[in-house]
């Protein structure tokens, strides 16, 4: 197919058709999505909220263990984990050229 013999007005014609049918398809999607139980709430919505609090809980237990990990020390006190000392320093910086600009507000 040859784009030129469509001319302009062929060319934005497509383009519309194409982004109506995206619309289009987006609205149905959406509306079969919403499907309402008797009480007004959507089904959808909080089969998705209850995906969303269990990996929530999930994500709490492993940074829960990961800070646990991280804590641990040796005999002498050292962490097991290397933690680089110039990244407290850079947050310690970063934090007061942020307390700069705010006085600069």
């Amino acid at each position: 197919m040859n784009l030129e013999a469509l001319g302009d007005f062929g060319i934005i014609g497509v383009a519309v058709v194409l982004i109506l049918r995206e619309v289009f398809a987006y609205l149905k999607h959406r509306d079969a999505l919403s499907v309402t139980t008797g009480d007004g709430e959507c089904e959808d919505a909080m089969a998705r909220l209850v995906k969303i609090d269990e990996r929530m809980a999930l994500l709490a237990t492993s940074s829960q263990r990961v800070c646990t990990v991280l804590e641990q020390t040796d005999s002498r006190g050292l962490p097991l984990v290397y933690r680089d000392g110039t990244l407290t320093e850079a947050i310690a910086a970063l934090g007061r050229s942020i307390e700069k600009l705010e006085g600069r507000l």
